[in-house]
């Protein structure tokens, strides 16, 4: 969805791109441009994917946020006159026309449209951001659904006995197997962007000791998480295994775009294309 919106306002001035298909270093230098425009007064129009809600700082006079979980809109929101300049910010919550960019916080905005009032009923609070409002949005979203919290059985796999010198009998094993924080991560693919990007990348394939941590370190900079399907398909092709481990971007020119990060099908624009 925010590739799509992106694209329609590319031509715009102070136009600007954040998601997760781009590298940390990449998303850092983006970054820095954006807030040096925003400083001076310059037009400014930032899309972004929700990565843009978890700790950073920017400062906008408007935020349109498309519907989400309170908690997100409240992270979204402070992103608007974070700094205090303005009297007044405005955060706009509007539903997207593309009802599937919206699949993945399907849940999280049915209860944050019951508390806001965006169909047929009233808002529950004349405030959405308030104490009582999130005390309620919880309510409905996570403790009245205890039933779910544990649906992979992994506190099933978990018992204490009365054994002193060995209390715990836990399935390592099984609960490995089930648990999964991110359903599905993608795989890694390391991308030579920018002249750093570039050298490490060099030094990665001409290193002798196959396991620098230094080195390793510093690729996490330049390091994407990529579909399985997509890395799948690419590997051997548009992606190197460098000593037999590393996957590393062999042409950034044709899969790694300047404004929207990796593209590996240019011709897949799903709003589901990348992980992020």
């Amino acid at each position: 969805h925010a590739r799509i919106l992106y694209e329609r306002i590319s031509q715009n001035e102070g136009a600007f791109h954040l998601s997760a298909a781009m590298c940390p270093e990449h998303r850092s230098s983006v970054l820095a441009e954006i807030r040096a425009q925003l400083e001076r007064g310059e037009p400014c129009w930032l899309i972004s994917t929700q990565l843009i809600e978890a700790g950073v700082d920017v400062d906008f006079p408007v935020v349109f946020r498309s519907l989400a979980g309170l908690d997100a809109i409240a992270q979204a929101a402070g992103r608007c006159n974070r700094n205090g300049r303005l009297a007044n910010g405005m955060t706009f919550v509007f539903r997207s026309e593309h009802r599937d960019s919206e699949r993945f916080m399907l849940e999280t905005s049915q209860v944050a449209d019951q508390l806001l009032g965006l169909g047929s009923t009233a808002p529950l609070f004349d405030d959405p951001l308030s104490l009582e409002a999130m005390e309620r949005y919880f309510q409905l979203y996570y403790w009245n659904q205890q039933d779910r919290w544990d649906e992979k059985g992994i506190i099933r796999d978990t018992s204490i006995t009365s054994h002193n010198e060995f209390p715990f009998l836990f399935s390592f094993r099984d609960i490995s197997k089930r648990f999964r924080l991110i359903e599905e991560s993608g795989q890694p693919v390391i991308v030579p962007w920018g002249k750093e990007g570039r050298k490490l990348c060099n030094r990665l394939r001409f290193m002798k000791d196959s396991f620098d941590t230094r080195l390793l370190r510093k690729l996490q900079r330049y390091t994407v998480q990529a579909p399985e399907r997509q890395w799948q398909c690419h590997l051997g092709l548009g992606i190197e295994m460098v000593h037999e481990r590393y996957p590393v971007l062999i042409s950034p020119e044709l899969h790694y775009d300047s404004q929207l990060g990796l593209v590996l099908d240019r011709e897949d624009h799903s709003v589901d294309a990348f992980i992020v």
